[in-house]
């Protein structure tokens, strides 16, 4: 699986900058921005130091919703408590939860909100999981910055122990590991788009059925759906098949 690193509203430049010096070390290049601040001052690329490249090449975006557009998972992190129903994760058990259920070619959203308040509910919402790090003080938190260097460091070990990812100096002599196969979420899925083609077609269903967006139950299953393993995807791929054949037959 590929990931990419979406900063919202960012608001010190040399957050920025550190940020995608950790990102360039950590072997990740997909760095979006959402209306941010100064990203290429001097400040910030003095942080970027060896990265003013992830700085130049950022993806900019002037709404949250347009910078996930074409992700298939979104994970939220968060230093504080929302109410909002969402499974958390740990920062450290993110990589396996996210291993067992995606393939090679599915792009991850890993969000960064704000310096002073973080990620908004409603973006939140938009959201399928929160993930955080658990810190013995809770004050005074760690910065933006350093929280995006925590989970690119988890995310690339990650990736170097599936062998999706091999660092740029190794032994020549040293067995290489292969590639894991693409998953094994059921061909179908993976076909016609996984998971997030299954998460829109749980949510047409939903809306033919009158349980709009707005509505708990909707935003209860949606978030279950979130959490689904490769042969519960299956089942309910199967499952909204067979209601959309029913919902057509009946017209």
């Amino acid at each position: 699986m590929d990931f990419c690193f979406i900063l919202v509203e960012p608001e010190n430049p040399e957050n920025v900058g550190a940020a995608a010096r950790a990102l360039n070390t950590m072997g990740f290049s997909d760095l979006r921005l959402v209306n941010p601040c100064d990203h290429l001052s001097v400040k910030a690329r003095q942080l970027a130091h060896g990265s003013t490249h992830l700085l130049e090449e950022a993806k900019l975006y002037q709404s949250f919703e347009d910078a996930i557009k074409d992700v298939s998972y979104t994970v939220a992190t968060t230093s504080i408590s929302h109410n909002i129903y969402k499974k958390f994760f740990d920062a450290k058990d993110l990589p396996k939860f996210l291993d067992d259920r995606f393939c090679v070619h599915d792009k991850i959203a890993i969000i960064f909100g704000r310096e002073s308040i973080g990620l908004k509910n409603d973006e939140i919402e938009m959201c399928d999981i929160v993930t955080g790090i658990p810190m013995i003080r809770t004050l005074p938190s760690i910065n933006l910055a350093q929280t995006v260097m925590i989970y690119a460091y988890r995310l690339s070990c990650f990736k170097l122990e599936s062998g999706l990812q091999t660092p740029e100096k190794t032994n020549e002599n040293s067995p290489k590991k292969s590639p894991k196969k693409s998953s094994n979420m059921p061909q179908k899925v993976v076909a016609e788009g996984g998971y997030r083609l299954v998460k829109d077609r749980v949510a047409s269903v939903l809306n033919r059925i009158d349980i709009l967006p707005d509505n708990r139950t909707h935003k209860k299953v949606m978030d279950f759906v979130a959490t689904m393993n490769y042969q519960q995807l299956q089942m309910l791929h199967y499952l909204c098949e067979k209601a959309e054949d029913t919902l057509n037959q009946k017209g």
